[in-house]
């Protein structure tokens, strides 16, 4: 077996098992549509017999009264079995699209939820339009692969069987001359399929590159315009876009070849069939009747080769996108399983010894250790690229540590099932994150069985309910994608009282004063302030800390950290 097929059957191997539980419950619809499926080739078998009948009879020159009854009833029974074909034909379809519609939504919502579970360095190295793009176009691919077309070409392949059993038992030596051409597109199919699927996934991982250039740019509009760069950004696009086009072209031009070839070979076995089998009804070994049905056999046995080239080259294409959602798949997810359920929690944070460092990149912490009191409010502080928000995502659990440890309460945060560790976290990002919907909804997604008094409690604490007083909607006002309808401020202010919602005892926050004017910074800092009572709030700043009053000063520069107590922080947070 050849490299290409072991990999083709390993990928179908795998997607079989990676996809089971997508089939669960579609026992029923699948065999409904298989057994309509053979019932339909069976009566297409029968659709020359008629015809055959009818000539045999003519030839014979008896136009009896019972001949002429014979001929209403064959045109009758080739409408019955035109009708029962196309009625059962039209059943396995709607059984099929049933399974297929079926199928594709739970891939999809499979492939969705595994990607929301990966850990956050497979998404730092990863493009969003090109994960969109598996998400999306490659899934319905995936349907072609385990379902839809194996089940065309089980019926092409019954169809096949029945043709040639029946011209066998006719004249196995007409049946004979079929197989030249047969054997000569089985060998340039093969070689066919395997270049398509080739050509297919470095199209589809074109593709993949062209959207997430496209969901970049889209992304960052405001930035292409400020720098009129929009003509610098078509470009860039559309260089993409014609590399996407390019391979595109070749898989067309090879899917068509083989539907040529499969076209030529069937006028080439027809015509063989028609010169055989003739020489046959002259030697008297066959009847003028059967030589209809040997010839209409062989005209329509090229036709499922033709189609099964077709199914081939689907299943080559849709093998080589199921390859890339395997790629994901095979990542391990986060496991949010394993360690016990974390307690609330006083707040303590330790850093012992702890070295991390970024692949192929400087370490940007070196054996560094420290201690954060329970409800301190931290102003966590150092150059660009220092590692602030890495220190961040290290408490978060969103990276691990290369050594060391890092403890809450005393106790190893990797020794807290994950998910119930972060229900402990509070987080807000550097960057204005928020999602298309209601203001009320981006603050319950902190909380989703918050109540609307803990909402409107929320935005008190972050200073947000003066600013959704001016909104006729208030609470349901619709922000749309990117939050356009509110400020950098008033935005910040909404991802506090997101976090404020949260309960949590524990709140971590990256640059909050970012982008944000002079009357702005005492508001959000006021918000801060009153979110992080009795919290252990870790702050990162460049500075701000007259708007802050934080009770301790943690330096991060060169990998190490150094702490500075606040000996003016209010008296009151320090009894806490």
């Amino acid at each position: 077996m050849s490299r290409a097929k072991r990999l083709k059957v390993g990928v179908i191997r795998e997607a079989r098992e990676r996809f089971r539980p997508a089939f669960r419950g579609q026992g029923r619809a699948s065999s409904g549509a298989l057994a309509a499926t053979v019932l339909a080739a069976a009566l297409d078998l029968a659709k020359p017999w008629p015809a055959a009948y009818l000539i045999d009879s003519i030839l014979t020159g008896n136009l009896s009264r019972a001949t002429l009854l014979a001929v209403v009833a064959a045109g009758a029974t080739l409408v019955l079995l035109t009708v029962a074909g196309s009625t059962l034909s039209f059943a396995a379809n709607m059984r099929a699209a049933e399974v297929g519609r079926t199928v594709t939504v739970r891939v999809r919502r499979q492939l969705f939820e595994h990607l929301n579970r990966l850990a956050l360095p497979f998404h730092s190295s990863s493009r969003v339009g090109d994960l969109l793009v598996r998400l999306t176009g490659d899934v319905a691919l995936v349907r072609d692969l385990l379902f839809t077309s194996w089940l065309s070409l089980i019926e092409l392949a019954l169809t096949l069987i029945g043709l040639a059993v029946v011209m066998v038992v006719l004249d196995w030596q007409v049946a004979a001359v079929l197989v030249a051409p047969i054997a000569y597109l089985a060998v340039h199919g093969k070689t066919s399929s395997d270049a398509l699927r080739i050509v297919v996934r470095k199209q589809r991982k074109r593709q993949g590159k062209a959207a997430a250039m496209a969901a970049e740019s889209l992304t960052q509009i405001r930035v292409v315009k400020a720098f009129g760069a929009e003509e610098q950004t078509i470009g860039r696009y559309e260089s993409n876009a014609d590399q996407e086009e390019r391979e595109g072209l070749r898989a067309a031009a090879l899917a068509a070849s083989i539907e040529r070839r499969a076209d030529t070979m069937g006028g080439v076995g027809s015509a063989l069939v028609l010169v055989v089998g003739a020489l046959r009804v002259i030697a008297g070994v066959v009847t003028v009747g059967e030589l209809t049905v040997l010839v209409s056999y062989a005209k329509s046995f090229f036709k499922p080769l033709r189609k099964i080239s077709s199914e081939l080259t689907r299943v080559a294409k849709a093998s080589a996108v199921t390859e890339r959602l395997l790629e994901v798949l095979r990542v391990e997810p986060e496991d949010h399983s394993s360690g016990k359920d974390a307690p609330r929690f006083e707040g303590e944070i330790e850093f012992e010894d702890v070295s991390f460092g970024y692949q192929g990149g400087r370490k940007v912490l070196r054996e560094s250790s420290i201690r954060i009191a329970p409800g301190q409010l931290v102003a966590l502080m150092g150059g660009n690229g220092e590692g602030k928000s890495t220190f961040l995502s290290l408490i978060l659990r969103l990276l691990e540590p290369d050594s060391g440890r890092v403890l809450i309460d005393g106790h190893p945060i990797c020794g807290f099932r994950l998910d119930s560790y972060r229900h402990r976290l509070a987080y807000v990002p550097q960057d204005l994150r928020l999602f298309s919907g209601s203001v009320a909804e981006n603050i319950r997604y902190g909380r989703i069985e918050a109540s609307d008094a803990d909402v409107r409690l929320a935005a008190d604490l972050a200073q947000l309910s003066p600013v959704l007083d001016r909104f006729p909607a208030g609470y349901e006002t619709e922000l749309g994608e990117g939050a356009a309808t509110l400020s950098t401020g008033e935005a910040r202010r909404l991802m506090l009282a997101r976090a404020a919602v949260r309960d949590a005892d524990v709140l971590l926050l990256d640059e909050p004063f970012a982008g944000l004017d002079p009357d702005a910074r005492p508001l959000v800092g006021r918000s801060i302030r009153a979110i992080a009572r009795g919290k252990t709030t870790i702050v990162v700043t460049h500075g701000d800390l007259e708007c802050l009053e934080p009770d301790l000063i943690v330096e991060l520069n060169g990998g190490k950290l150094r702490t500075h107590v606040v000996e003016s922080a209010r008296p009151e947070r320090k009894q806490q």
